[in-house]
């Protein structure tokens, strides 16, 4: 497989988990990723920031561990 077809599979690999969490989970970490600040998302979803900091390392923590346990075998 070359590179692009990688990238490919692991995006999709990424949309499946995300589409898999809350919809508001994917949702918020598509806006982070877009470069939202932690304050706009606050605002944006009415919850504390702490709380979206929070959220947002929990997201990346299953992602990590989702793709090292497909990638890294």
């Amino acid at each position: 497989m070359d590179d692009v077809s990688d990238q490919r599979m692991m995006l999709k690999d990424i949309s499946k988990i995300l589409s898999d969490m809350p919809l508001s989970h994917g949702e918020m970490f598509n806006h982070f990723v877009d470069g939202y600040k932690y304050r706009e998302l606050s605002e944006m979803y009415g919850i504390p920031e702490g709380t979206i900091k929070s959220r947002i390392h929990i997201i990346r923590k299953t992602l990590r561990k989702k793709l090292q346990a497909k990638y890294n075998n």
